[in-house]
């Protein structure tokens, strides 16, 4: 048996998300710049995943444009992982939440100094989120002051967003 190199989380998270935009098929090619805005990630942290893909032998950079594709052994090493991944991950509900209040900051009707507290907070929150190790203190203190500053919001859209950040942070303890 081929020894497979060890992966971290978020390079199996991307391997499985590559794998299936591409649906599985050889030679599909996808864009790596559209996945990383998609799965919540900036250009260098998709680019340093990627190349770290590349240099297992598991993706090939087919254009400079951003277009990748899987090799056979990343295709197998992604339908390993593919099926269950991330499905009981609170993580990926973390990402996506962190993305929806990112979208509706400006929609919230916060005071300004709340606002530009809270768009530290998503920032402090999405650095976390991009370390190889989260601290979840650090995780949990960041969505306490995230929830108090949403429980501020004279909006009707803030109670789904906090009924969401509640759910949130039941799931991560």
């Amino acid at each position: 048996m081929v020894d497979q190199p060890e992966l971290d989380e978020k390079s199996l998270w991307i391997l499985a998300s590559i794998f299936k935009e591409a649906q599985g098929a050889p030679e599909e090619t996808i864009n790596m710049w559209t996945l990383a805005q998609s799965l919540g990630l900036d250009r260098a942290q998709m680019e340093d995943l990627a190349m770290g893909l590349v240099n297992e032998g598991l993706l090939e950079i087919k254009s400079l444009t951003g277009k990748v594709s899987l090799t056979e052994a990343g295709r197998k090493r992604a339908h390993i992982v593919e099926p269950g991944f991330g499905k009981a991950d609170p993580g990926d509900d973390l990402e996506r939440f962190v993305n929806e209040l990112g979208e509706s900051l400006g929609k919230l009707g916060l005071d300004s100094q709340i606002q530009k507290d809270l768009e530290i907070d998503l920032a402090a929150l999405r650095g976390q989120m991009a370390r190889s190790r989260r601290l979840p203190p650090v995780i949990n203190a960041l969505l306490k002051a995230i929830k108090e500053a949403v429980g501020t919001a004279p909006d009707t859209a803030a109670s789904s967003l906090k009924n969401k950040l509640t759910s949130l942070m039941t799931d991560l303890d």
